[in-house]
């Protein structure tokens, strides 16, 4: 795309021909198979070709004005017509995106602020490039494009800004911040604006069930049961966050089977919790096996914390029954221990509950678990572990032994940890056991909580090893 804006800026007789030439050909192609039922809709409806860049060749009459209209929609936190789920809304963004881009280098799309002034010519660059393989655009390099366009003359597409804005880090130096704020055009205050909200829009999260938990399992009381999504909300007025940061409470819009919104997960590669947020959207997905392969490079971020929708989606991905996400899903788990980030209690109390609901496999869980603390000697593995074991121990036995012989492990390295002052089903499993690997374990286990009572835990941490799965 960005190659394309560039060249089209240079040589635009010689790009147009090329893309009729291709484009011709594309779309006649079931390119668009995989798009979920929303977006395709939306095309069709649309009369616009399958190929969103075909829009500047086979104009209807309101083409145009149905691209505007989404457009508006999106960056005022509302659901495009066509949305079928919000789910979809993440790959809506790309299909935009697209359009916009086409509509762009066409002449077609309307002024920025009044349609019926003269359309601006396209801009010579895209400003959302990213600058890294993960997705992520510098912020030195944004603010280098933004001051070429107030010197230039030009303004960069909507979309394409709020694109950038995505892509940036959360963390940026305040030299880039005081440059910003000397530029004077409406795209340099929005970057300079987006600096200075800080964590202020970092989205708030809250926990939600799809049903009630499985009764007599541990804290069926007071837990949220079934399959588990989060809400986020973000107090962002306008923009693309406004819609992508926000994650609604209504589930059963949340989780239809042929919803595909991990095709919009690289919109916002720095946003850890935001990424986990919308896959929880399609868990099918998750245990499918179909997910892994398509999350952004370098998740889960190295240097944040893992938090309630990252923690979930860990829990998942372990219980999947695809080798390569449970195996994603351990390394994610070592990277996060190995910079203590990894919320060791939070994690476990989430893997617990999904296996206590038969919404993961327990067996699948308990192996990769094991298989972690023998990479990752460290106490938020061994909290995982701990937190988990009360949701699991009267109800999921299969294949328990090898993850309470490796919280034996830990606890006899580490000490019993903050917080542990017992695990609850632990005693009376092992009266109610008879022989075996099991019941040997569990008393092992519990021998080692009683032992390291009183002892100081050992702060040291040993670094991840890396292997492959089975």
């Amino acid at each position: 795309m960005a190659g394309l804006v560039a060249l089209h800026a240079q040589q635009k007789d010689d790009v147009n021909d090329i893309l009729q030439r291709a484009l011709s050909r594309s779309a006649r192609l079931p390119w668009m198979s995989n798009w979920s039922t929303g977006p395709s809709e939306f095309l069709r409806r649309s009369q616009w070709p399958q190929n969103p860049l075909l829009l500047g060749r086979v104009l209807t009459p309101d083409q145009t004005g149905t691209f505007a209209r989404a457009k508006s929609a999106i960056l005022a936190g509302q659901n495009p017509a066509h949305i079928r789920t919000r789910s979809d809304l993440p790959q809506m963004v790309v299909l935009l995106r697209m359009a916009e881009i086409a509509l762009g280098l066409a002449g077609d799309l309307p002024a920025r602020n009044n349609p019926r002034q003269q359309k601006p010519p396209p801009p010579p660059v895209l400003v959302a490039t990213p600058t890294e393989i993960s997705g992520i655009l510098a912020p030195e390099i944004l603010l280098d494009r933004l001051t070429r366009a107030e010197l230039e003359g030009w303004h960069p597409w909507t979309l394409d800004l709020e694109q950038a804005l995505l892509r940036l880090p959360k963390r940026i130096p305040q030299s880039i911040h005081r440059l910003a704020l000397q530029l004077q055009s409406d795209a340099g205050r929005r970057f300079a604006d987006w600096m200075s909200r800080g964590k202020s829009w970092e989205p708030q999260q809250r926990l939600y069930g799809t049903k009630a938990p499985v009764p007599g399992t541990y804290q069926a009381e007071s837990r949220p049961g079934g399959a588990r999504y989060v809400e986020l909300t973000t107090p962002d007025e306008h923009g693309l966050s406004r819609s992508l940061f926000n994650v609604p409470t209504n589930a059963s819009a949340l989780t239809g089977r042929d919803t595909d919104t991990t095709a919009g997960l690289h919109l916002f590669p720095d946003h850890q919790e935001v990424i986990a947020a919308w896959a929880l959207t399609a868990p099918n997905r998750i245990l499918d096996g179909t997910f892994a392969a398509l999350l952004p490079r370098d998740w889960p971020r190295r240097g944040q914390r893992c938090k309630l929708a990252s923690s979930i989606l860990l829990a998942y991905m372990l219980g999947s029954g695809d080798a390569l996400t449970r195996q994603v899903a351990r390394d994610a788990i070592c990277v996060l221990a190995a910079s203590n980030d990894l919320n060791g209690g939070l994690l476990g109390q989430q893997c617990g509950a999904l296996i206590a609901d038969k919404q993961i496999v327990a067996r699948n869980v308990y192996a990769q678990l094991a298989k972690v603390s023998q990479r990752s000697v460290d106490g938020s593995v061994r909290d995982t572990i701990m937190h988990m074991l009360p949701y699991v121990l009267g109800n999921s036995l299969a294949g328990l032994a090898e993850v309470l012989e490796a919280g034996a492990d830990l606890v006899m390295k580490l000490g019993r940890g903050p917080g542990l002052s017992e695990v609850p089903g632990l005693q009376n499993l092992t009266l109610e056991l008879g022989t075996g690997k099991t019941t040997a374990q569990a008393r092992r286990l519990l021998a080692a909580l009683e032992t390291a009572r009183n002892c100081t835990p050992n702060p040291a941490a040993e670094g991840c090893s890396q292997d492959d799965d089975t």
